[in-house]
């Protein structure tokens, strides 16, 4: 080992050492107003405390690709700088700062902090698309906005601003029974444990609003009003959500009417003659197109519906039809495709179709190799989110 690396080592093994001492000062110090000096504590927790930054700052240990605890941790440590230093002021200045405030300016920073990691996190893990991205930085914000009103409501109590509480306790009520009506209404899907969390948020800031009133008479006047408004909000409510699903219900119904019925039937059966019977060629979605053709199969389709067909997928590879692409009521189809070499290998293809409307399905085609030609065996719908 020559005398740089002895150094160098030496070197880590101080930083490290002054590193653990810093963290321990800087954690332990703010609580330790009543066992030392205030004027050394106060030093000694300012240094410790640049030190911290300034190693939080430069430091290559950072691991980019850490689990989700350990990306928000990495990130939090602008918190933990406010939770020393509120714990500090309080302890050691005569200052009107106290927990309350400490409190409010904590969740006023961290929640922000806390849904922005998030979001980053989320952004690098799942690579979302430009509409998703939008649809996230927008429901990023109502949730900032949202816990900076319960903020702003938590310290306006704490401190009696009696106006103040009224009108951020009706904001905060405004957009609890927002979401809530918004969940209920909509399409689209909301977790369940954010739903009981805006009811239970809804129904005490309510509490607390008609707590607050000072006037009794008045008291039972409001609390008759909103009963009523609460009454009438969720009978709504649950007409409309009867209506959603009854519609849901018929939408769904209809899909099933017109929704492609078809099943394999074996090739030897297929009469080539018979105007019943369709071929369809399908190609490699590739600039080079050389190869020979191959019989996958065939199956029919039922008196049900007809159906178009997107593609097939075969180990990876797209096929695309080259002419005849619609699949009409009854008739038998022929599926072959050009392929560079045949596919022995493979017994599995997904296809793609569409019915009437344009919806999509996704199928699985088992199929089996004979000396001639393959036999579909199965075809089985992929249920997806598509």
């Amino acid at each position: 080992m020559t005398i740089r690396q002895v150094l160098s080592k030496i070197g880590r093994i101080i930083y490290s050492i002054i590193g653990l001492t810093a963290f321990g000062v800087f954690v332990a110090f703010p609580f330790l107003n009543n066992s030392i000096n205030h004027l050394f504590a106060q030093i000694a927790w300012y240094l410790s405390t640049a030190f911290m930054i300034i190693h939080s700052i430069f430091r290559k240990d950072r691991n980019e690709n850490a689990n989700l605890i350990s990306f928000i941790g990495d990130r939090s440590f602008l918190l933990i700088i406010i939770l020393m230093t509120s714990a500090l002021v309080i302890n050691y200045y005569d200052t009107n700062y106290d927990w309350y405030w400490a409190i409010f300016i904590l969740v006023g920073i961290g929640i922000p902090n806390t849904a922005i990691n998030l979001m980053v996190f989320s952004n690098k893990t799942m690579k979302p698309t430009n509409e998703q991205l939008k649809i996230g930085y927008s429901n990023l914000s109502k949730i900032i906005i949202y816990w900076w009103i319960i903020d702003l409501l938590f310290i306006s109590s704490v401190k009696e601003w009696v106006s103040s509480i009224f009108i951020f306790g009706g904001l905060a009520m405004l957009m609890v029974f927002y979401n809530l009506t918004f969940s209920f209404l909509s399409d689209k899907k909301r977790n369940k444990v954010f739903l009981l969390q805006d009811f239970i948020v809804g129904i005490g800031i309510t509490i607390y609003l008609i707590y607050m009133i000072p006037d009794e008479k008045i008291q039972m006047i409001v609390l008759t009003i909103i009963s009523a408004v609460y009454g009438g909000m969720i009978t709504l409510i649950g007409i409309a959500w009867t209506i959603k699903e009854n519609n849901k219900s018929i939408r769904l119904n209809h899909i099933n009417q017109i929704k492609p019925l078809f099943y394999p039937i074996k090739y030897s059966n297929v009469n080539h003659m018979n105007n019943s019977t369709i071929q369809v060629w399908f190609v490699p979605n590739i600039e080079k197109r050389t190869g020979d053709h191959q019989i996958i199969g065939a199956f029919k389709n039922s008196d049900k519906s007809e159906f178009i067909i997107d593609r097939l997928v075969i180990d990876d590879v797209d096929y695309l039809p080259e002419s005849v692409s619609v699949v009409e009521k009854g008739k038998i189809t022929e599926v072959l495709i050009f392929a560079e070499s045949y596919t022995e290998s493979s017994h599995e293809a997904l296809l793609y179709i569409y019915d009437v409307e344009g919806n999509k399905y996704k199928y699985i085609v088992t199929y089996e190799h004979n000396i001639s030609v393959n036999e579909i065996l199965k075809i089985q719908e992929v249920v997806t989110n598509e």
